[in-house]
């Protein structure tokens, strides 16, 4: 089955939202730990949707800037298929294939964040081995102080190939850290900004639509929920205000679109209901 890829511009950019698979989580409170059980169930079967067999997309993107290569985020590789739900996950190699880009051409990754569906990928499609091997591996401080323990060995192997940088850092042209923590210590956005025009990538800023529509809700993997909520309403706010693209790495793919909001709440508008966004075949 081909891999998704969505090519788009951003200015003088050429970027890439490459499909790393879908992931299906059979409890909601798992991403709505702060709603009850009646408020999440009447929100997702309004929505259509099964609440023990939530399905959310995994779209790592791809950057050419005139310069060099800058993947954002890695998807989950070979490491997280042994997990219900993850089996089909690890796509972004073939992405990357038809794209003809090998991992070795790839020259800067930048992890939004180290939970295991954003750095697997960083192993490859079938092991524990660095495979980005031209490439610097950008993490914020705080995200690399703050890493789970099962990571350890992982990122031990990938120490030599990491620049740790301050959440809110320029790290090539065009691109820099936006710091949005709470769904982990040093959780960043990306802002990418080419001849005028933006995008904003939000990493797990948003999961779901219903983080859009009912901010307030935390999910239980967030390590400070009430901080959680602060970056999300922050990096939303920005994006409705400045009508930047959008990258929401688990919203549907090609999880590109734009943010509307009322003051309280806000909505997802796909980038397939916009006919004035460039595009590429």
């Amino acid at each position: 089955m081909p891999v998704a890829v969505r090519t788009f511009l951003i200015g003088a950019f050429r970027c890439h939202a490459i499909d790393d698979g879908i992931s299906t989580y059979t409890t909601a409170s798992f991403l709505f730990a702060s709603a009850s059980k009646g408020e999440r169930e009447v929100a997702l079967r309004e929505a259509g949707e099964d609440p023990k067999a939530l399905r959310c997309s995994n779209t790592c993107l791809l950057i050419e800037t005139q310069e060099e290569r800058i993947l954002i985020d890695t998807g989950s590789g070979a490491l997280s298929k042994t997990r219900s739900g993850r089996e089909n996950l690890g796509r972004l190699f073939a992405g990357l294939d038809s794209l003809n880009v090998g991992a070795g051409d790839v020259d800067l990754v930048v992890l939004t964040h180290l939970h295991s569906d954003h750095v697997w990928g960083c192993f490859g499609p079938l092991g524990r081995e660095p495979v980005f091997s031209s490439a610097t591996h950008i993490i914020s401080h705080p995200e690399w102080d703050g890493a789970h323990p099962s990571l350890a060995k992982d990122l031990s192997r990938l120490r030599p190939q990491v620049e740790l940088v301050e959440p809110d850092a320029s790290v090539a042209s065009g691109i820099k850290l936006l710091p949005a923590p709470g769904h982990s210590a040093g959780h960043c956005a990306v802002h990418i900004e080419s001849d005028g025009e933006d995008l904003l990538c939000i990493g797990d800023v948003v999961v779901h639509r219903l983080n859009l529509e009912q901010p307030e809700w935390t999910m239980s993997h967030e390590e400070a929920p009430q901080v959680a909520v602060a970056s999300r309403r922050r990096l939303l706010d920005r994006a409705a205000e400045t009508s930047a693209l959008v990258h929401a790495f688990h919203m549907p793919f090609p999880s590109l679109g734009h943010i509307s909001t009322d003051g309280k709440s806000y909505a997802w508008i796909p980038v397939d209901e916009d006919p004035t966004q460039k595009e590429e075949t």
